[in-house]
């Protein structure tokens, strides 16, 4: 039986992402037996054309040649999947969105050429599947995958990153006084950050519905102190409370 061709491609990111997907290890030679990766530059020099039955792609669009190099992926793949939360949501990319005025590229670079805002693959082409998180879960990725080799196109559960939390028993942050965007991103990830001590930072992206107001009660009650956070939603401004 012919193998079904996977291709991996990277706009404007670190690669974070398809370093994930190498540590499926041998899970991933097991992969190779069943599918053909056609592009996957991390793991070969391999670069075949189209079509593909699925591709994923990591990174946000910030130039005109991605932009056009996002629309050829798309019309040669069955199956288009947003890698990762820059694809997503923009990622850490977007935050050259809230500054104006700035050259980025003379800035960081030292040399001009186009970058112009960071926006996901949404904003051009049709997304099959959002894989989020920064980086990705290996979870996820391989559920993901199974299921598009299916033919099945999988949806992900939508539920906070404290669902996560409860789930695998790790006490909520807030009741150490910090503020975390956990009820408000979408979970999934297994909660890596507040399993550290660490407050999420909403790296997922935002819920579409989460539950505002009981989240915003248990912040005021826990959270001391204030501050300004930049998070998968933007700039929150959080007014602490003495205790």
């Amino acid at each position: 039986m012919e193998k079904k061709r996977v291709a991996l491609f990277s706009l404007t990111d670190c690669q974070g992402c398809e370093f994930v997907v190498l540590q499926l290890g041998e899970k991933l030679l097991e992969v190779a037996k069943e599918v053909d990766f056609a592009n996957f530059r991390l793991a070969s020099s391999k670069k075949e054309d189209g079509p593909f039955f699925i591709s994923f792609v990591d990174g946000a669009v910030t130039s005109s040649e991605e932009v056009e190099h996002l629309k050829w992926i798309r019309s040669n793949s069955k199956y288009l999947v947003a890698l990762g939360s820059c694809a997503t949501i923009g990622g850490v990319n977007a935050l050259k969105n809230y500054f104006t005025n700035v050259n980025f590229p003379k800035e960081v670079y030292s040399r001009d050429f186009e970058s112009f805002e960071a926006k996901p693959l949404s904003e051009y082409v049709k997304v099959d599947v959002l894989i989020p998180g920064c980086p990705i879960n290996l979870e996820e990725f391989a559920f993901v995958l199974k299921a598009l080799l299916e033919d099945k196109v999988p949806k992900l559960k939508l539920a906070p990153v404290c669902e996560d939390c409860k789930k695998n028993g790790i006490e909520c942050v807030t009741k150490k006084g910090m503020f975390c965007l956990g009820p408000y991103t979408i979970g999934g990830c297994g909660a890596p950050c507040p399993a550290a001590g660490v407050p999420c930072f909403g790296c997922r992206g935002p819920l579409f519905n989460p539950n505002v107001a009981d989240a915003e009660k248990v912040l005021r009650d826990r959270f001391i102190h204030g501050g300004v956070l930049f998070t998968g939603l933007g700039w929150v401004l959080v007014k602490g409370e003495s205790k």
